[in-house]
């Protein structure tokens, strides 16, 4: 079958699968394509190596350095480095995990869309609500699948929640609270409005899904803070609403350290784990339960970076299956928490240069609007 023949086809099978796509072979293992030369890029390979090399299988890191992602290579033991462009054109991977810079998310994501690649993004996924819209829609013009890597939802203490909430453990859950925050003002991925920088955009989407997974869809946010000479947020407080007189209060900084633990009240008693993030500890009015994350010999950036390998897991679950979204970060969640996020720097007071175009200066006022939930 010719080439264009082929392609037509299997546009023509997608789309008949509405939110199917193409599964994948179970017996082949998962070939990822590693996009950044940084931190979280490196903990991701590591998490990746403690699974089963038959099912997952890290061929390549892209960097925009050469040089990085030859070292890159020989320290995580990668068979190829090459360009962005050259993995968008690798035949050899099926799923790409991007780890770079907040602001190069959204070129990348769409290069690699572009050329028939599934993509695992970091948080978060774009700068503002429309490139979140804009890249979600291109994935399912597609037929690809696409996630936001918010890995905190696949560790086993998130599902261990849900679990004791139906069980009615502490009676009616009526509110959240979670303070979340590092000293890392002078880092240049949150100093810099260039970058996206900012406590919101590093690290504020995890308490705010957090109060999601636990409380739902809320019916209103308020945001207050302080920002940098650059523009961007130092410090933040928001306060979500949800239905049925149930709340959730945050607090975030880049100027210092917080206990970055989450506590759930209910009407008969408290749960809390630590960190938010990436949590092993979680303590039920029965005990504190340990769910540590896979063993690695190797160093890691960040804390219980293993966990990784849980998100990793739900990926290739979900390409087996045929899925263009997981249910555990669906894309309707996704534009929930851009919304949230882009409501609450504009609140703040803080711009970045993704919003010149005019079409994004446009959605600024929809934003508002909307008051984000239509």
């Amino acid at each position: 079958m010719e080439w264009g023949i082929a392609q037509t086809y299997l546009t023509a099978r997608r789309s008949s699968l509405g939110e199917q796509m193409i599964k994948l072979p179970e017996a082949n293992p998962i070939r990822w394509g590693i996009v950044g030369a940084g931190m979280i890029s490196a903990d991701f390979v590591n998490a990746a190596h403690t699974l089963p090399e038959a099912e997952h299988k890290v061929v390549t890191i892209a960097s925009s350095s050469l040089d990085r992602g030859k070292e890159f290579a020989r320290i995580h033991n990668i068979p190829h480095y090459c360009s962005y462009e050259a993995l968008a054109n690798n035949k050899d991977v099926d799923v790409v995990y991007i780890g770079s810079i907040n602001s190069a998310h959204y070129d990348q994501i769409k290069m690699f869309l572009k050329a028939g690649k599934h993509v695992l993004c970091e948080k978060p996924m774009c700068l503002n609500v429309k490139r979140t819209k804009d890249v979600i829609h291109m994935a399912h013009e597609r037929n690809l699948f696409l996630m936001e890597g918010i890995w905190s939802r696949f560790f086993p203490i998130y599902t261990r929640i849900k679990e004791e909430i139906r069980k009615g453990t502490i009676g009616d859950v009526m509110s959240v609270q979670v303070s979340m925050g590092f000293a890392v003002h002078e880092r240049n991925r949150t100093k810099f409005r260039k970058f996206g920088g900012g406590g919101l955009y590093d690290f504020g989407i995890y308490p705010i899904q957090f109060a999601n997974w636990v409380l739902g869809k809320p019916d209103k946010m308020t945001c207050s803070g302080h920002l940098s000479e650059e523009g961007v947020d130092e410090s933040a407080s928001l306060t979500l609403l949800y239905p049925q007189s149930r709340i959730a209060s945050v607090l975030l900084t880049t100027k210092s350290d917080l206990p970055n633990e989450a506590h759930i009240f209910g009407t008969k008693g408290q749960i809390k784990l630590w960190p938010v993030y990436a949590p092993v500890h979680l303590e039920l009015p029965s005990g504190i339960e340990e769910h540590p994350v896979p063993a690695t010999t190797k160093t890691t950036n960040y804390m219980n970076a293993t966990g990784l390998a849980y998100e990793a897991q739900a990926v290739r679950k979900c390409l087996l299956e045929g899925k263009m979204q997981c249910n555990r970060v669906p894309h309707s969640e996704t534009e929930l928490i851009a919304k949230l996020l882009h409501q609450s720097r504009l609140e703040l007071g803080v711009k970045f240069d993704q919003d010149k175009d005019k079409d994004i200066t446009a959605h600024h006022t929809e934003v508002i609007a909307e008051s984000v939930f239509p």
